[in-house]
Formats: structure tokens, sequence, C-alpha cells
């Protein structure tokens, strides 16, 4: 697995893993990027802040099988500049897998905390923790302040 933390122009990082195993079973994977800017703050409250820009959340089969990805690339070569959700081969059968597998279709903006709720709440992956309800709606939280 590689994983790490990014500049890739200017001031915009982008972070990213290799599909990762969710939950103790390890029937699902999540791929992961995460694009985002910073900017110093001053003032009382100085520091910095981060504002997310884009990211690529995939739902993988542990054999590395794309189900779905969540995207939202605002920046780059795609005139879909909106967030979005694309099909994978491994949700359709494979005279769909083009047509469906391209589609862009829209979600408005997503987090990465809802994608591992849904995992665990729906498709049934056990957690690691058992307050992994108030973890995750804390980062929801974060994450959400951060959309830009």
């Amino acid at each position: 697995m590689s994983e790490g933390l990014v500049l890739d122009a200017g001031d915009r990082f982008r972070y990213g893993a290799d599909a990762v195993s969710l939950g103790r079973d390890r029937t699902y994977a999540l791929s992961l990027r995460h694009f985002f800017v910073t900017a110093a703050t001053a003032g009382a409250r100085a520091g910095w802040t981060i504002r997310t820009v884009g990211y690529s959340y995939g739902l993988l089969t542990e054999e590395g099988r794309e189900l779905l990805t969540y995207h939202w690339h605002a920046i780059g070569p795609s005139p879909v500049v909106s967030p979005h959700l694309h099909l994978g081969a491994g949700l359709l059968r494979p005279e769909l897998a083009r047509p469906f597998g391209r589609t862009h279709w829209p979600t408005g903006p997503v987090t990465l905390p809802e994608v591992l709720r849904v995992a665990v709440a729906d498709l049934g992956v056990e957690p690691l923790r058992a307050d992994w309800r108030e973890r995750l709606a804390e980062a929801d939280a974060i994450s959400r302040a951060s959309l830009g």
C-alpha cells in the first residue's frame, strides 16, 4: 500500500492511499484521493484552514474490483466539475459497464465519513471501534466544514 501527502500545484495538496481493507472481515476495500488547499489565518485564531477542492472515494471488492466511486474534481481536465458517482464494473453486467460506468451520476458533496457510515450500516462492514457512530459524526462535521 502506498499513501502520502503530495504537493500537487502551487498550494494545492493531495492525500491518497491505495485500496485499504475495511473492517474486521475485509470484504470491502476503500481507495482514497483527497485534494485540498491550505491558507494561513491571522488574528486571534491564527493558524491554518483547510478547504477540500476534490476527492475520489472508491469502494472495491476484496479482489480489487471497483463497485462504485464518488468523485469531485473541481479542478482538472474533465468537463464535469460537480460531485458525482461512477458505477464500477463490479456492479454491472458486461454489456452495461461501458455506458453506465462512464456516466457521471450527480450526488452533491459526499464526505469520507458518510462513505464509511454506509459501508458499516448498510453493507455490513464490521467496525473496528464500538463508538464508530460518534467518531464518524464528529469527522463528518469537520469534513463538511472544509468543503469548498
